[in-house]
């Protein structure tokens, strides 16, 4: 089953952690929420990248960058991917 991005970073940081035992979900997935949020606004360095790629404008890279982690965070427990396969529990 494909994970949520949320539940990507949540076990990047268990496995950076090493965390074996005495896992708390709950805080997990706060964690991996408010990281994923710090990314809302791209550095400069991403938007010059992304630039490069694809010669949009600052104005318009933001509003990618930003509907990208909007959709990050808001595919949750009980929604559905776009093949239409159930998500895991957030």
């Amino acid at each position: 089953m494909t994970e949520s991005m949320i539940e990507r970073v949540r076990d990047a940081i268990f496995k950076e952690m090493d965390v074996t035992d005495g896992l708390d979900l709950p805080a997990a997935q706060r964690y991996a929420r408010a990281a994923i949020e710090a990314m809302r606004e791209p550095t400069d360095f991403q938007r010059d990248m992304y630039y490069e790629l694809s010669h949009k404008t600052e104005t318009m890279i933001d509003a990618h960058w930003e509907r990208a982690i909007d959709a990050a965070l808001k595919w949750s427990a009980g929604s559905a991917d776009r093949a239409g396969v159930p998500m895991a529990e957030d």
